[in-house]
């Protein structure tokens, strides 16, 4: 989960300075991978990879714009902090409004979305709120 944290402030800081692409430089995982794909996924970047070289490992992350060249990430946060969690259940989940953001929740499937959590009928841990 470091790494997670660590991915999202990450990407926090690099939306505030504009830049079309990034470097993060940490160890891959299969959390961050699965969050990136979630952000492709859901049009929040334009594409990401990720690095494996001796010396370099890490995910170059490419941001999307809109028309006015705003960064399409309004907020991002992480929401487990010092290993404590928020419990979402499925039910709280159909209740969720639009326009609350995209909840990113870790399932017994992986990371999922709140959409994708609904579909397979579980909750889970919260982790990230994207807007």
């Amino acid at each position: 989960m470091i790494l997670l944290n660590h991915l999202i402030t990450v990407i926090k800081l690099a939306k505030k300075s504009g830049n079309k692409n990034i470097f993060i430089g940490i160890k891959a995982s299969f959390l961050c991978y699965d969050f990136l794909r979630i952000l492709l996924k859901q049009g929040f970047i334009k594409n990401f990879r990720e690095i494996k070289q001796k010396r370099k490992e890490g995910y170059v992350i490419e941001f999307r714009f809109d028309e006015r060249g705003n960064n399409i990430i309004k907020n991002i946060q992480f929401v487990a902090s010092n290993q404590v969690f928020s419990t979402v259940k499925i039910s709280a989940l159909w209740k969720k409004e639009k326009g609350q953001g995209l909840f990113v929740l870790l399932t017994p499937q992986g990371l999922l979305t709140d959409i994708e959590a609904r579909n397979y009928n579980v909750g889970g841990k919260l982790v990230s709120i994207i807007v």
